[in-house]
């Protein structure tokens, strides 16, 4: 349990949590067994629940910020969808952490997996550091200039002669080191007639995006297998949750250009087609035979594509 007040860890019992003048900024909960919607089993007794719901009640009488509750688990405790029984008086948690990572789930988890806020005015990236520990450490102040501020990246046209008809230039922290530590960047994306921003995910970041020439079919898809979808035109904004597979496809006579923004400096970025047929070392064929109900010719085929 996390005292906001306390700059370290501090494990409190019960009656110091229910007792303190300030807010508790994290719970960490174990359990049995969990699933991605949040569900927890515990050993029956219903003894964090309880707890939980008394110290909830306290956080709203006090209009205090609600804590992040997460569990800690195993990957092999994590349950499918349904398994877990629910009660009335169960407490779901806002997300999980295991050692294959983190999963966030609430909205909440998902706002505070983000980067997180600076501890000092800046700190421009250093990229040669031989040490690099979750992010790049600063670039001494002596050696800031102003030009450590701007960056002119994204003014450049990038070339869309490949496969996809499209080019994205990033400005995250690696092009632009001024970003370090604030949790922003952003990028340019061209597309030629016919071309697409292939589909696509953010491990670390939500996105939002204008149209600034052409028209753009933009589309995402949800974990349940839903598809949502817009024909975007100048001017328009998009935004794609965390973590969601999505495109963007020209759908004009003319080149498009967009703009994209994320909540990270560093947002990464995984093509689906690129991941899963172009790896290094590559997947195994049985592996994609099977996951797309098709022979090892039609895997070749695609392999063969992205050089693989």
């Amino acid at each position: 349990m996390l005292p906001s007040s306390k700059p370290t860890l501090a494990f409190c019992t019960e009656d110091l949590v229910m007792q303190a003048t300030d807010p508790v900024d994290l719970l960490l909960l174990p359990g049995l067994a969990f699933d991605k919607s949040g569900r927890r089993l515990g050993r029956g007794g219903g003894y964090y629940d309880a707890f939980l719901k008394n110290y909830l009640e306290l956080v709203k009488e006090r209009n205090w910020k609600q804590p992040l509750l997460v569990a800690l688990s195993y990957s092999v405790q994590i349950m499918d969808e349904g398994v877990i029984p629910v009660t009335p008086n169960d407490v779901p948690v806002d997300a999980l952490v295991s050692p294959a990572g983190v999963i966030p789930i609430t909205t909440a988890a998902q706002e505070r997996s983000a980067d997180s806020d600076p501890l000092q005015d800046f700190c421009i990236a250093d990229l040669n550091a031989t040490v690099i520990v979750n992010g790049f450490p600063c670039k001494p102040a002596s050696a800031v200039t102003s030009d450590d501020f701007f960056f002119d990246g994204l003014s450049k046209e990038g070339s869309t002669a490949n496969i996809f008809g499209s080019s994205v230039t990033r400005g995250n922290v690696l092009s632009f080191p001024g970003v370090n530590t604030l949790g922003i960047s952003m990028n340019r994306v061209d597309i030629a007639p016919g071309g697409m921003n292939a589909p696509h995910w953010h491990p670390r970041s939500s996105e939002s995006g204008v149209v600034i020439q052409g028209r753009v079919l933009v589309g995402f898809m949800t974990t349940g297998n839903v598809f949502y979808s817009k024909n975007l035109t100048v001017g328009q904004m998009f935004v794609i949750p965390i973590g969601l597979v999505h495109f963007q496809q020209n759908i004009g006579e003319e080149k498009a250009l967009l703009f994209t923004a994320f909540n990270s400096q560093n947002p990464g970025s995984v093509v689906a087609s690129v991941n899963l047929f172009g790896s290094t070392p590559s997947i195994p064929n049985d592996v994609l035979t099977k996951a797309f109900q098709v022979d090892a010719n039609v895997v070749n085929g695609i392999k063969s594509k992205f050089g693989s």
